[in-house]
């Protein structure tokens, strides 16, 4: 029998209050038994819906949402980030996909409010099966002729199977759950055999017997790829027990390695679990539901200047991050980082990396080109892609190597202050590439390099007082005064165009861009989108990096403000290297011969 949950809430998961902890119950023992769920969507809000599904299963979808003059989108999507369905505008319609791996899917529906106005709620219907419930009985009854007793005998013998393929995955979870307890008390008394990277460094510590200690905490996997998403399990803590996860690392900022801390605050559930698909922050550097918040929440310790940024340059240095468990909702501070005045229940260290092992990374010094060559494994041929990132300059090919990771031949190119290159930007000459597809991502459109000065000029005299802030740091929107001829004129070249960019963009305008768009003949409006998304800043980098609202930057010589805030800077981060990967994919493969596509960060401008 189907059930109906109404559920009216600000969380970004559906039916989930973070305050009452009788709600979260009936969340995680309940959810699973609801087939359709109906719940109210507000303006220029997210909801989402995830679960756990097994290995090659049927899941289709019904969907309604009712029309209040805003837009709704929907998307699903893996633990991965692999967009299974996706639909602007969705009013009504059906989805329906195959699992290819055990894995955690989200089903999310966003509104987006129509020229900017905010709108009433509207509900939302969605009705999900998976499985046996998925399958089209009478349509195999037609199709193989089937009697009324063999169809129903066929969907008996599908359920036994489904049956039976759910006892072997739980099986396979406990002997999984008692290699881990066993691998988390050896290491508890020091005896370290052999560790390979891919396995989770984890040791269980604690005051008292630690043969009453039995916390494990699991991260799978250990080692990913930095845009990947991971689950982070918490087992063996006291029924309704209260947690704090913590994360850091180190990483070089303006030569210094500087601390990045986040945590959260958390509930287990009656089993003494904790697992972050399922359970929300309360408190803490995020909250809500979201397995990823502790990454791409990090910051600097409370007290501590807050003008530091994750700027991950080179590929080949992977990331290293450490967890810890404490019992209670502790203070998070030098103390608990140090762990030597507070034991942590278990630890664990994993691995973010930005190239796949087998990614090739070839330096290239070749005539005036300064930068580096990633070929993903295989003999090709592969979809090629040029890769700048902004006005900081030097050679940054962390990005290239997660998108030659994902199939694409990648050149880093430097352009200026790196090695011979020259100390300013004098313009991009890419007349020796046929350019088919550009990723602009908070890039200036400006063909007029005095443009820039003139509107670092125009501000410093109008806004003497605001420009300048010695906590936030300097206020630039450049020029405010442009004409049409001011625009590279790309509309006049055959170049499919993507365009990133956040609305609370403290550094460059989003309206450039839709005035760019505007510039576009009606019959090649389709070869430019922008995007433009509520609450994201400036510095628009791969998913899961922690937001920056301020720091020092090379290439304005001083503190530059890049706006934005944490959660809705994150989603755009996801959102939009989803977008890019699928774009590059798709122009791509329309035409591959000697195709290329430039990807630009932040300030580039690429003549063509």
């Amino acid at each position: 029998m189907q059930r109906a949950v109404i559920a009216k809430t600000t969380n970004e998961a559906v039916g989930f209050s973070t305050h009452q902890e009788l709600q979260d119950e009936l969340y995680l023992h309940e959810l699973q038994k609801i087939d359709a769920i109906r719940f109210h969507l507000g303006s220029k809000q997210r909801k989402c819906l995830r679960e756990e599904i097994h290995k090659d299963v049927l899941v289709t979808g019904d969907y309604e949402v009712q029309e209040n003059g805003q837009r709704a989108d929907l998307s699903v999507t893996d633990s991965k980030g692999h967009i299974l369905y996706s639909k602007e505008d969705a009013k009504k319609g059906k989805f329906a996909f195959t699992t290819e791996e055990y894995d955690m899917f989200e089903v999310c529906f966003e509104s987006k409010p129509a020229g900017g106005v905010v709108g009433p709620e509207r509900e939302v219907y969605l009705e999900l099966k998976h499985g046996v419930e998925a399958k089209s009985y009478d349509e195999l009854a037609k199709a193989e002729k089937l009697k009324p007793l063999e169809v129903e005998l066929r969907r008996l013998e599908d359920l036994s199977k489904s049956i039976v393929d759910d006892f072997a995955y739980m099986r396979a979870r406990e002997e999984e759950m008692r290699d881990t307890n066993a691998s988390c008390r050896l290491l508890n008394i020091g005896k370290i055999l052999g560790a390979s990277p891919a396995q989770q460094q984890c040791r269980s510590t604690a005051n008292g017997s630690s043969s009453l200690n039995l916390c494990t905490l699991s991260v799978s996997p250990s080692v990913s790829m930095f845009d990947q998403k991971v689950s982070i399990r918490i087992h063996g803590l006291p029924s309704h027990g209260m947690a704090t996860l913590q994360a850091w690392m180190y990483q070089k900022w303006r030569g210094k390695d500087t601390l990045f801390v986040s945590y959260g605050r958390y509930y287990a559930d009656p089993n003494g679990e904790i697992d972050l698909d399922r359970h929300p922050s309360l408190s803490g550097t995020y909250t809500g539901v979201d397995s990823m918040g502790l990454f791409w929440s990090m910051g600097s310790l409370p007290g501590h200047p807050k003008d530091i940024r994750v700027a991950i340059r080179k590929a080949q240095e992977p990331i290293l991050i450490n967890l810890a468990v404490f019992s209670g909702h502790i203070t998070v501070d030098e103390s608990s980082i140090a762990m030597k005045t507070i034991t942590p229940l278990c630890t664990c260290t994993i691995t973010r990396l930005f190239k796949a092992p087998d990614v090739k990374r070839i330096e290239i010094k070749e005539g005036n080109i300064r930068g580096a060559l990633f070929l993903p494994p295989g003999n090709g041929p592969f979809l090629g892609v040029i890769d700048m990132y902004g006005g900081a300059g030097g050679l940054r090919d962390a990005r290239a190597g997660l998108l030659a990771t994902r199939g694409f031949a990648i050149l880093a190119l430097a352009y200026l202050k790196h090695q011979d290159l020259p100390e300013e930007i004098t313009g991009i000459r890419l007349e020796y590439f046929q350019v088919k597809a550009v990723v602009n991502i908070n890039g200036p459109p400006f063909a007029m390099h005095d443009l820039w000065h003139q509107g670092k000029l125009f501000m410093k005299q109008k806004y003497p007082d605001t420009i300048k802030s010695d906590e936030m740091g300097y206020v630039f929107i450049g020029p405010h005064e442009y004409t049409r001829e001011n625009f590279i004129p790309v509309w006049k070249s055959e170049t499919h165009i993507l365009c990133l960019c956040g609305d609370d963009d403290g550094h460059s305008r989003s309206q450039w861009l839709l005035d760019l768009k505007d510039c576009y003949p009606e019959d090649k409006q389709h070869k430019i989108n922008v995007v433009v998304y509520p609450g994201a800043g400036h510095l628009l980098e791969p998913p899961y990096t922690p937001h920056c609202l301020y720091c020092f930057s090379p290439a304005l010589k001083q503190h530059g403000l890049w706006g934005g805030s944490p959660v809705p800077h994150a989603t755009a981060q996801l959102d939009g290297w989803q977008r890019a990967v699928l774009f590059l994919k798709t122009i791509l493969t329309q035409e591959t011969k000697s195709s290329k596509v430039v990807m630009c960060s932040a300030g580039e401008k690429a003549s063509m």
